[in-house]
């Protein structure tokens, strides 16, 4: 079974995935301003707090890595991945299409 830090290291690397292209420079430059990503809104810090610390809680308390794996992945995993998915999904409705 894998131990807490295989479980923190590919945490790690999933936030990694998605936050380092984003803080990268395009290669095109064009007209428009490029986006802030430096700047989170205070929800939103919540949010990846509260995202990194309910698996963290869960594997000290469930500790997957002698058993009770399902436990731990329906208790720490899917919520999160359950609420990032929402909150996916409602942030396309709310952004006009550009097609």
């Amino acid at each position: 079974m894998a131990g807490i830090q295989e479980i923190l290291t590919l945490l790690i690397i999933i936030i990694a995935i998605f936050l380092v292209p984003r803080m990268l420079p395009r290669g095109k430059t064009g007209t428009k301003p490029p986006k802030k990503w430096t700047t989170l809104s205070g929800r939103m810090r919540i949010a990846i707090t509260l995202s990194v610390m309910t698996p963290m809680t869960a594997a000290l308390l469930l500790k997957p890595w002698h058993h009770n794996l399902i436990g731990f992945i329906s208790v720490g995993i899917a919520p999160v991945a359950a609420g990032w998915a929402i909150f996916w999904i409602a942030s396309g409705f709310k952004k006009p299409n550009s097609h």
